[in-house]
């Protein structure tokens, strides 16, 4: 569960840096 969050946070970070820059 909380890999699995952490994993979706990440990837939502990364698409959300990626779309920043």
């Amino acid at each position: 569960m909380f890999l699995d969050q952490g994993q979706k946070n990440g990837a939502k970070v990364k698409g959300s840096k990626e779309s920043f820059v």
